[in-house]
């Protein structure tokens, strides 16, 4: 881990932020939407 802290210090580091992404699908077909968009089962609780 030393080695990658000093790399991303001293040189240059990609990071995958993709996840903090939001969608604020709105109207009747929201759930149609994000039920294609999504693997994830929008029906249940997170």
């Amino acid at each position: 881990i030393r080695r990658e802290c000093l790399m991303c210090r001293n040189q240059a580091a990609v990071f995958n932020m993709s996840y903090f992404g939001k969608f604020y699908l709105l109207g009747p077909d929201a759930k149609k939407a994000a039920n294609w968009l999504f693997t994830a089962d929008i029906n249940k609780p997170p």
